[in-house]
């Protein structure tokens, strides 16, 4: 073979085709290894950003917008220390750094910092805590006033503890009040509990990080209040016992002289009944027993009454001496049945009375015709009544030794009791040191310690509200980005930057437990720039709701009712939607209590300059009548209310209804069907169905019997849903973790009115053969409690599996209206969204390990209601 040993010349051409075949095949190799690490990334349910700071961390069109409002110097600050393999900063902090770099250089007022040493981040918060300086000026104040009045308190706290003791422990007249013992021991654990009030200030206030005074002042008033209610009872006790001792002290008044005259007719009532009845130890009946019987009813008639109208005068003293009660020797211990009880002294005249009184109308019926009555049976009413007799006349004598022995007490009143008791009538017992206007000097003027505690308490709720707190609470927190003006300051947490990821399948195994993390900096970060420099309110969103209270004479008996969606578990809600400049309203179309509502309720009014948007949370069920009791049920959602919701979106309107299942099992056979009230209207006139009968399942299937499901506890109430479509409400979200509870379907009517539009959000798509709805959860609650080797189940005969909606939007075109219908209501209650998400950690052992919380949920209301209010 012939060889040639020319050498080849490459052409220009050559060279071309050389290098960009080179180039193809790099390009090709990059696509194969991105594929096929997304398919084993989607496969362990890993999600690894290979953009490596070129695409996913860029600044959006909306986050250049914002920054193009930015006026002056921003600076933005990472402080991300944590080296926990859940937040380890060598993994988190690159990504958000490539994406501040870009921000800085689209912005050039952008000063982009990182810090991670300790003294770094005390010259953060030194210069964080500075920018409020004005603002905390004002809490500083009221601080001190607390601190100088909490002196004087210390001083009157320790003066009625040792006088009191002092009492107990002379054997003076006072010391046989239980009472005084009683403020004794509370005046002492008063003075415990300030001491460790005033660490617990201190350290909110001048302990390491950035002041709490917020936090510092609730705890002030808090403390506050319950010092100032047990100063309070001291002050009516003192001031109720020196009355009761004035009134004592008067041997002759017209109260003891009036009661020692009855004591002697009670006497004489007493021996009439007894003399009526004979022998109260014979078992013997002589003589005529109707003559007995009517002698016997008309003493009984006498004492009765007698013992009615004493008890009304003794309770009428009583009532205006209250300190009596306080008496040592005004407790009685009565037996009542087969209960031993405590009563006041007068309480035996009723008793008495009420047991007498039965017995004169027992025998009024007898006498009327006492031939209907055979000489036996009057005979044994009349030993039935001496039997009687000995429990009566023992309360009574009980009653006469105890108000004989408070009389009594008139001549055993020592100095050292009155004298104690004028010094808090006076009020030289409750006195303390005013403050002091000037720092450093003590004022000369005293002041009742309890105006000196509510002082502090007006001043504490009259200060303005200081973003300070929060602040503090979240730069303790590790991995955070602190944004600064001026004068402003936003802290956004790590979970926001890198909330968690959505899973791809049901959240049992190990490797599928494991939390996953994207990087969502762009909108977190953006959305805190914007409320720093916008606060114009995006919109006034109003909470709806039926929320009906029982009259106040009726609460004991009758509870209020309200939906499964309550207004007061939706602070965390009201709380996020404030913070991004919504404003937040509630109105419940129940009213006022009881008799007191008044329908319709009108709409609260919307801030001025923004459109109001209504959520609309499910009503509670119409309860039927209660055949135990004799009130009527509560009042119930019905036509009017309806009305007044259809009026608000009748024209340009705007709402969110939240609904959820109820697929339960009803909890008695006679309970009512599930409903949803708006059901009709929003099939009807919005084209939405919403299946509130049917639960949203996600089961696990079983590998063998692939017909066969089996349940995740946790994934029952954290269900992992997130199949969302390319509506501007959802698509944001496509990569995060959502979890849900009690969802239910939400579809497209079988007839959807002319003009209205509606379009899917958030779906359980055909191709999800592990996720359905049932109509029967209560079959599968059955397997579960039955405990059989073999707990799972098939799918029910009326399931829905065949892929569906559980979010629609609805537009009338014709009207301009636009609402949003969810069936994950229940997935925004306080008690869901700050519930740690538990996992199963299964190493050599299985442990219960948990993830944040679903607080992302109110990121789908937050699109939802920008969506509405049209905008971005």
């Amino acid at each position: 073979m012939a060889v040639s040993n020319e050498p080849k010349m490459a052409t220009a051409t050559t060279r071309r085709l050389f290098f960009g075949a080179n180039v193809t095949v790099v390009v090709l190799l990059a696509v194969v290894v991105l594929v096929a690490v997304n398919l084993l990334g989607h496969r362990h349910n890993q999600r690894k950003d290979l953009a490596g700071g070129l695409a996913s961390h860029r600044l959006s069109e909306r986050t250049k917008s914002i920054l193009d409002k930015v006026d002056g110097k921003l600076t933005v600050t990472t402080v991300y220390t944590s080296d926990e393999p859940e937040s380890n900063r060598k993994d988190y902090l690159p990504r958000l750094q490539d994406y501040l770099e870009e921000m800085g250089q689209f912005k050039r007022s952008v000063a982009v910092e990182h810090l991670h040493s300790g003294n770094e981040r005390a010259a953060l918060r030194d210069r964080v805590q500075g920018k409020f300086g004005e603002a905390s000026e004002k809490y500083k104040e009221v601080l001190g006033l607390a601190e100088q009045t909490w002196n004087g308190l210390q001083e009157v706290l320790k003066r009625i503890q040792g006088q009191a003791r002092e009492q107990l422990g002379g054997g003076s007249w006072l010391s046989g009040f239980s009472t005084l013992a009683n403020i004794e021991a509370v005046m002492r654990k008063d003075l415990e509990d300030l001491e460790e009030v005033r660490r617990e200030v201190n350290d909110a206030v001048r302990g390491e990080g950035i002041p709490r005074y917020q936090e510092a002042n609730n705890k002030i008033k808090s403390s506050n209040d319950t010092f100032k209610q047990h100063l309070e009872s001291v002050q009516t006790w003192v001031k109720d016992t020196d009355k009761l001792v004035q009134v004592l002290s008067e041997g002759n008044s017209d109260f003891a002289a009036k009661s020692k005259e009855n004591l002697a007719v009670l006497q004489g009532l007493l021996l009439n009944m007894k003399k009526a009845l004979g022998d109260a130890q014979s078992r013997d009946v002589t003589g005529d027993p109707v003559g007995i019987l009517k002698e016997y009813a008309k003493a009984a008639n006498a004492l009765s009454k007698f013992l009615f109208d004493e008890h009304t005068r003794v309770s009428a003293f009583v009532k205006d001496n209250p300190g009596l009660e306080q008496h040592p020797r005004w407790s009685v211990r009565v037996q009542v049945a087969i209960f031993d009880t405590t009563m006041p002294a007068h309480g035996l005249l009723e008793e008495c009375s009420q047991q007498v009184g039965p017995q004169v109308e027992v025998l009024r019926r007898v006498l009327e015709k006492p031939a209907q009555v055979s000489e036996l049976e009057q005979k044994n009413l009349v030993l039935k009544l001496r039997q009687g007799m000995g429990p009566i006349e023992k309360m009574l004598g009980v009653w006469s030794e105890r108000i004989n022995s408070v009389l009594a007490d008139a001549g055993k009143i020592d100095e050292g009791s009155k004298q104690f008791l004028a010094k808090g009538v006076s009020g030289d017992l409750f006195a303390a040191p005013a403050p002091s206007t000037q720092p450093g000097v003590e004022s000369k003027e005293t002041q009742s310690i309890i105006t000196q505690l509510t002082e502090v308490g007006t001043k504490i709720d009259d200060l303005p509200k200081l973003e300070l707190d929060e602040i503090a609470d979240r730069m303790k927190e590790d991995n955070i980005v602190v944004l600064e003006t001026d004068k402003s300051v936003r802290v956004v947490p790590f979970d926001e930057v890198w909330p968690a990821a959505a899973p791809d399948s049901s959240m049992m195994g190990e490797e599928k437990a494991k939390l996953h993390r994207v990087f969502d900096g762009d909108r977190a970060i953006s959305s805190a720039i914007n409320s720093l420099y916008d606060t114009k309110k995006v919109a006034t969103v109003i909470l709806v709701a039926f929320e009906s209270e029982p009259p106040p004479q009726m609460r004991q008996f009758q509870r209020g009712s309200s939906g499964p969606i309550p207004l007061a578990q939706l602070s965390v809600l009201k709380d996020r939607l404030t913070k991004a400049n919504f404003s937040v309203k509630d109105w419940n179309l129940a009213g006022g209590p009881g008799e007191d509502a008044k329908k319709p309720t009108p709409p609260p009014a919307p801030d001025e300059g923004t459109r109001p948007i209504y959520v609309f949370l499910p009503p509670a069920e119409a309860q039927p009548p209660n055949p135990m009791m004799q009130q009527a049920p509560p009042p119930s959602f019905g036509p009017e209310e309806l009305k007044q919701i259809k009026d608000v979106l009748a024209r340009d309107g705007r709402g969110i209804f939240l609904a959820i299942a109820d697929a339960s099992p009803r909890p008695t056979p006679w309970a009512p069907p599930p409903s949803y009230v708006y059901r009709d209207m929003l099939r009807d006139e919005w084209g939405l169905d919403v299946k509130f009968d049917y639960r949203v399942i996600r089961g696990v299937r079983d590998p063998q019997r692939p017909e066969r499901f089996g349940i995740d506890i946790i994934g029952w109430t954290f269900m992992p849903l997130n199949n969302f479509t390319d509506h501007p409400i959802g698509a944001p979200l496509k990569a995060r973790r959502l979890l849900m509870a009690e969802a239910c379907p939400v579809v497209k009517a079988d007839q959807v009115p002319d003009g209205v539009t509606v379009s899917p959000v958030l779906e359980v798509p055909t191709s999800a053969a592990d996720i359905w709805a049932d109509p029967d959860i209560g079959r599968i609650f059955k397997v579960l409690r039955e405990g059989q080797r073999d707990s799972t189940f098939t799918k029910g005969p009326n399931v829905m599996d065949q892929g569906f909606s559980v979010i629609e939007t609805s537009e009338n075109t014709k009207t301009g209206s636009k609402i949003v219908v969810m069936g994950v209501g229940f997935s925004f209650i306080d008690g869901y969204i700050t519930r740690p998400v538990p996992r199963l950690e299964a190493k050599k052992v299985v442990t219960l390990e948990t993830d944040p919380p679903p607080a992302e949920n109110v990121d789908l209301v937050l699109n939802t209601l920008f969506w509405l209010a049209d905008q971005p």
